[in-house]
């Protein structure tokens, strides 16, 4: 091999490489033109994987609550097959006696046509003025859950049934109207009903009453009673019903203990 046919050689391969770096080049202005095309596409791409993960997400929340709603139908049918069994051994007579003792405590708070209420064991439900409890405005719906629970309290202690001895009421008066009374009218409660089923808690139950209210009893408790006001203060009497745990607050209202 000649000096001349090197250096022709080396010409050749030095042409080849200035001609491939034109292709490349090219092909390199080809793919940007194309990446600039594709930049919209990418962005819809984007999108449509978003909408896809909602989608999923959607679905696993569908799936979720189709879950719930099986456990919750699964719960009612157990729940109704419990409730037939009580409702099946719950005796006229003790439904009888039940109703009786609701009736004379709401008869001593001073209710309207307190003979008539009695508990009803197929609606599950106190019957006063010819409608269930639930179907009453709030006021009247509180006073008959009131007397719900001191009766049933008072039905097990004087039967000597298992009872933990004693109930909390929650805001029992501060709502109440008598059935017949318009709404609006007034901004207490009767004054005669609120004397009387003071009286009547101190009286009338032998277990132990927490009453949760928001105002004060007209007449002084009983030597039995404490009333205590909640302050909403760290250094004035008690804070709350619940007591302060790291400065939280956790009640702030008044209440009557008997």
């Amino acid at each position: 091999m000649t000096i001349e046919s090197l250096d022709a050689r080396t010409e050749d391969l030095r042409t080849s490489i200035r001609t491939t770096r034109r292709d490349s080049l090219a092909l390199q202005e080809s793919i940007e033109k194309l990446d600039a095309k594709m930049d919209p596409e990418k962005g819809n791409l984007r999108e449509l994987l978003a909408k896809r993960s909602e989608i999923e997400k959607h679905l696993g929340l569908y799936e979720q609550v189709k879950t719930f709603e099986d456990m919750i139908r699964r719960i009612a049918d157990e729940t109704e097959a419990e409730v037939a069994t009580a409702v099946a051994g719950l005796s006229l007579t003790a439904v009888r006696e039940f109703s009786a003792e609701i009736s004379k405590r709401l008869a001593e708070w001073d209710y309207p046509s307190a003979a008539s209420v009695r508990y009803d064991r197929k609606e599950l439900d106190i019957i006063a003025g010819d409608q269930r409890r639930s179907a009453h405005g709030k006021g009247v719906r509180a006073v008959l859950h009131a007397a719900f629970t001191l009766a049933l309290a008072q039905y097990c202690f004087d039967r000597e049934l298992p009872h933990p001895g004693f109930v909390v009421l929650d805001s029992p008066l501060v709502t109440y109207r008598p059935p017949d009374q318009s709404t609006g009218t007034g901004d207490q409660p009767p004054e005669g009903v609120v004397r009387a089923f003071y009286r009547d808690i101190q009286a009338n139950f032998d277990g132990q009453v927490i009453v949760m209210e928001n105002t004060d009893p007209l007449d002084p408790l009983g030597a039995d009673a404490r009333d205590i006001r909640f302050t909403k203060r760290d250094d004035l009497g008690r804070y709350g019903f619940l007591p302060v745990v790291d400065g939280e607050e956790t009640a702030h209202t008044l209440a009557t203990e008997s």
